[in-house]
């Protein structure tokens, strides 16, 4: 109950302060009276269109330059005017009262304008800058100033100036300015050192945009550094007394000392042993180093008889010596074993795929016996499971188990299959001088293709390629009847040859059988080495052959042609056909 009585006296509390703040803040709104626009209290705002009725609308307007203006004016003297929601009868809205302000004139604001231009008179007047009124109109003579604007501009650069055109807007003249060269802007970006006696060099570049200029200059040698140089001999090794350049390690002015040779004594002994060498090694009194060593050879055993063990069917028989001064024994006077042992065996561990076995061979005569090892049988190895299937260039994977003892094996790799491709589609015909394309694809996998090359067409002399047409082949030498086909060598790439048949002009030289051998140039230019070949055919026109046999040559030549080309296009309809069945 006293929690309870507390909580409504608090309550009761809160009510009343809200009551006594309330209050204070009603008597805030419109401290003005809401009649004599006069009073201070009133605090006036200018009203926007959507505050004014339809005739104060008409009535309400700016000030001009001659002409007063009209500015409604309501007291808002309240911290909740909205002028886009407002309520003239709202009693938050100030006292509610107007009036009506009136707004002086601003009037004229005049400058000077003139359309005279540089070359041309003009007008000049006086024109206000808000309602563009005008006054005081003079004739004015011409400015005599130009009004330069930019035309055309050339940016200089190190070596060659720019310039800049101007043209004026009023009379159109032009004149030009030029913009000196820039020069180089050089940037260091490379230095090789100087040595004592070689000169080095600075690399520079131009930094400028668009310069691409370099330059290099020459740095001089440095010169030696001497500085005093000594190492003392010793036994083995010559000193010295020299200069030396403490920059690169050049030497001057060197004066040998000689080396002072060993001072050897003994310095370790070792005795000799029966079998083995003793020696004294010599010491440098010196420098310490260890010199030769004097050999002291082994001395030998001193043997004595000690035991005798017969032979048995497990062992030989032998007698023991001992020697007296090191105490090492040696067998002698061997005696072979009596019998061999009569063995049997007995399974102690049988052996697994990957464990050892053991078994127990023993003698049914003396007490050998020994333990023996049975080597693991070893996994019988098969597939049990393909975890990936082969692919034409990838190989697959399978899985291996144990037939013996069920054991999972290593995963192991299934061979690629390798490709199986089809017959092949022409895709792109052979034409003369043109090779064509044919393309296999692997019936495996048809996203897997090969693409070969289809031999070009020859051309009605059996060219495969263009004929040179500088025409410096073969057929030189037949204008001189000399045909031997040598100058088939100019055919750069081997066609040179088949101009070869124009060598019919030879028959105004010595030998008139020239033209046959210029005609045989076009079978060994056709090879692509333009060696000449075969180009000294028959029409050597040294040999004296006749010319009906030189004409017989090249109809025989003609026909090899024709028969060529015409099994080159069966060859190609029956691809075409084959293509298209596919």
């Amino acid at each position: 109950m006293k929690s309870l009585r507390w909580i409504l006296m608090l309550v009761f509390t809160a009510l009343i302060l809200a009551g006594v703040q309330g209050g204070r803040a009603k008597a805030a709104i419109a401290p003005c009276d809401g009649k004599d626009e006069n009073d201070p209290g009133h605090k006036w705002i200018n009203m926007p269109d959507n505050g004014l009725a339809e005739e104060d609308k008409k009535l309400s307007r700016p000030a001009t330059c001659t002409e007063d203006g009209v500015q409604y004016q309501s007291c808002g003297n309240s911290s909740a005017v909205d002028w886009d929601h407002f309520d003239l009868n709202d009693p938050n809205f100030g006292c509610g009262l107007r009036r009506e302000v009136v707004i002086p004139a601003t009037g004229h604001d005049y400058h000077k304008v003139t359309d005279a231009t540089c070359k041309y008179p003009g007008k000049e007047w006086e024109e206000c800058s808000k309602c563009g009124d005008k006054k005081n109109s003079k004739d004015v003579p011409a400015t005599g100033q130009h009004k330069w604007d930019e035309l055309e501009r050339k940016e200089p650069t190190c070596t060659e100036a720019g310039y800049v055109i101007y043209i004026c807007s009023g009379c159109k003249d032009q004149k030009k300015e030029e913009l000196p060269a820039t020069g180089h802007k050089w940037e260091n970006y490379e230095t090789i050192p100087a040595s004592c006696t070689e000169p080095g060099k600075k690399h520079f570049r131009c930094t400028n945009a668009g310069c691409v200029a370099q330059k290099e200059e020459r740095v001089d040698p440095t010169g030696h550094s001497w500085v005093a140089d000594h190492k003392d001999a010793t036994c083995t090794a010559d000193g010295y007394d020299q200069k030396k350049c403490s920059v690169c390690g050049t030497t001057t002015d060197t004066k040998e000392i000689k080396a002072f040779g060993h001072d050897w004594k003994v310095g370790a002994h070792l005795d000799a042993k029966c079998t083995e060498d003793g020696y004294d090694e010599m010491i440098c009194n010196r420098c310490g180093t260890e010199g030769p060593r004097n050999k002291i050879p082994a001395t030998g055993h001193n043997w004595t008889k000690v035991e005798t063990v017969p032979a048995t069917c497990q062992n030989q028989g032998y007698t023991i010596y001992k020697c007296s001064n090191c105490g090492a024994t040696e067998n002698r006077d061997i005696v072979p074993k009596t019998d061999n042992h009569d063995l049997k065996e007995s399974i102690l561990k049988q052996p697994t795929c990957t464990a050892d076995g053991e078994k127990l061979v023993y003698c049914t005569v003396c007490d050998y016996n020994e333990k023996v090892k049975i080597p693991a049988t070893g996994h019988n190895w098969k597939s049990e499971v393909i975890l990936k299937q082969p692919t034409c260039e990838e190989p697959g994977e399978e899985e291996m188990i144990c037939t013996k003892c069920g054991t999972e094996g290593p995963r192991q790799a299934i061979p690629a299959t390798g490709h199986n491709w089809d017959e092949g589609k022409v895709t792109k015909e052979a034409a003369v001088y043109v090779e064509g394309e044919i393309t296999y694809t692997c019936k495996n996998d048809p996203s897997h293709t090969k693409v070969e090359k289809i031999p070009a067409l020859p051309d009605e002399n059996g060219n495969v390629t263009p004929p040179d047409p500088d025409g410096n082949g073969d057929g030189q030498d037949g204008q001189n009847g000399n045909g031997d086909g040598q100058d088939g060598n100019n055919g750069q790439d081997g066609t040179d040859g088949q101009n070869g048949q124009n060598g019919s002009d030879g028959k105004n030289s010595d030998g008139t059988l020239g033209n046959a051998d210029g005609s045989n140039g076009n079978d060994s230019g056709t090879d692509k080495n333009g060696n000449g070949g075969n180009g000294s055919g028959n029409g050597n026109g040294s040999s004296g052959g006749s010319k009906k046999s030189s004409n017989l040559w090249l109809i025989l030549l003609i026909i090899f042609l024709l028969l060529f080309g015409l099994a080159a296009v069966i060859i190609l309809a029956v691809r075409k056909l084959k293509s298209q069945r596919d």
